[in-house]
Formats: structure tokens, C-alpha cells, sequence
């Protein structure tokens, strides 16, 4: 016997939620943000969204772990194989090759798995990137930058002391890594290349 636990205190986003697939039905098109820590109840809040509006929206479900997923836009190709209310296979085809066309044409090499790497620096004056729209903008430049060598910026960590980072990217090789930097102004110690060992994966 399969137990199914109610979702509590949602309905007001459910609401809201439920609001925007019907203006989106009437051709009103939108994108909204789901923000809060692991494990507040954000997929659960997705799911009962599809669930109550599975009689009247098409539903397409697709996700990816951060640190896992390394294909560009991978979602944008795997997105048909997940949940869906589809009216004709013919579009589920047109659709998937929208996807993977998308996906291809913002990776080198047909969209494959680059290898990931971390890149060891050192500011000796500290690192200070102030929380503001000046700071949001010099992120978003190296971000840019980063991109014209198919170079992702996943995240990095800061040391206490703001003079060392551990940068998390993706790239086709060291070589790109570096010349990014150079172009960024940013400096290189180290860089290795790295896998995920995810804990949880062993159940």
C-alpha cells in the first residue's frame, strides 16, 4: 500500500501557481522563479502543481543535479522523455529536435559531457565583489566571457579571509580555462581536473 501525504500550507502558492499555467493557457506566457533551501518542499510544491492542472495544461518535467550534470542545456534535450500529457507524437518528435538542435548549437562538439575542473587562486589583497548591481555585473562579464570559449562558471568557494577561491568550471580543456582568466584579469594557481563522488549515490 502506496501512502500519498498531503501537501501542507501551500495553497496560496498553488493559487498563484495554478494563475499563471491558466494565463499561460490563454497565451500569456511567463517564467517563474521557485527560490529556497534544499529540502523546504520545492519539488513537492511542482508536483501538486502538476497534478491539479494535469486536466488542462501539458506538463513537461526535467532536472538535473548541479554538480552532476555537465551537458550544456541538458534539460532543454531530455525535457520529452520526462513527464508529459503529449497531444501527438509528431510533436513530442518536432519538439525533441528543437531541443537538441538548441543544445548543440551552445556546446562545442555536438553538445558532449565536458570535463569539469577546479581552479585554485590566490588574491592576495582579498577577493571583494560587493553584493550590488556593480557586482552582479562584473559576475555577469566574467560569465560572458567565459562563453565565447564554452567555459561555465558553476560556482566557487571562498575562503574566511576572501584570499583564496575554488572555482567549480566547465570547459573542453586547461588551455581554454586559462586564457578565459587572462582575458578576466583573474589569477591561476592550480587547475585539476574533477569528478563528482556524490555520498548519497550508494544506497
Amino acid at each position: 500500500m502506496i501512502l500519498t501525504m498531503p501537501l501542507l500550507e501551500r495553497d496560496s502558492l498553488l493559487a498563484e501557481l495554478s494563475a499563471v499555467v491558466d494565463r499561460a493557457a490563454d497565451g500569456a506566457g511567463s517564467v517563474v522563479a521557485i527560490l529556497g533551501e534544499a529540502g523546504i518542499g520545492k519539488t513537492s510544491l511542482l508536483e501538486e502543481l502538476a497534478r491539479r492542472v494535469a486536466d488542462r495544461a501539458r506538463i513537461l518535467q526535467s532536472g538535473c543535479e548541479a554538480l552532476s550534470s555537465r551537458r550544456c542545456l541538458r534539460n532543454w534535450a531530455c525535457a520529452p522523455a520526462g513527464r508529459r500529457r503529449a497531444p501527438s507524437a509528431r510533436k513530442n518528435r518536432d519538439f525533441s529536435r528543437f531541443a537538441t538542435r538548441v543544445a548543440n548549437r551552445s556546446c562545442p562538439a555536438g553538445g558532449h559531457i565536458m570535463p569539469r575542473y577546479m581552479i585554485e587562486r590566490t588574491f592576495p589583497d582579498g577577493l571583494h565583489i560587493p553584493i550590488s548591481d556593480e557586482g552582479a555585473k562584473a559576475a555577469r562579464n566574467v560569465v560572458n566571457i567565459n562563453a565565447e570559449d564554452h567555459v561555465t562558471w558553476v560556482h566557487s568557494y571562498v575562503s574566511d579571509d576572501k584570499k583564496k577561491t575554488f572555482c567549480v568550471y566547465d570547459g573542453p580543456n586547461p588551455e581554454a580555462i586559462r586564457r578565459v582568466a587572462t582575458k578576466n584579469g583573474l589569477p591561476v594557481d592550480r587547475i585539476t581536473e574533477v569528478s563528482v563522488l556524490d555520498p548519497y549515490f550508494y544506497r
